[in-house]
């Protein structure tokens, strides 16, 4: 079985993306404030520093959602493997009936 950190990166490349490019624009807005010392300047530092943080935080928790939705759905499809053809067949079925071009 894949590990979990790569079974992430390949379910969610575009949000692991995001993530880390929001994490670079908060990092970029500290680095340009730099050394500024005044009282405004601090304050927005904190709150990006609070920022990244918290970005950090949600796309680890994301992760641990995705993997445990993964674990739930490889758990389900080895216990009922017919179940779940069948219901992606009538799934496909239905769909196919609703995007059927009428004539």
């Amino acid at each position: 079985m894949p590990s979990h950190n790569a079974d992430s990166e390949h379910l969610a490349p575009n949000v692991r993306y995001e993530f880390n490019k929001l994490a670079h624009d908060i990092e970029d807005i500290l680095h340009t404030l730099g050394d500024a010392a005044d009282e405004q300047t601090e304050e927005l530092k904190a709150k990006a520093r609070s920022a990244l943080n918290n970005v950090r935080d949600l796309e680890l928790r994301a992760r641990s959602q995705l993997h445990s939705a993964e674990q739930i759905t490889q758990k389900l499809v080895h216990e009922h493997p017919w179940s779940v053809i069948v219901a992606t067949a009538v799934a496909a079925y239905t769909l196919g009936l609703l995007t059927k071009r009428r004539e």
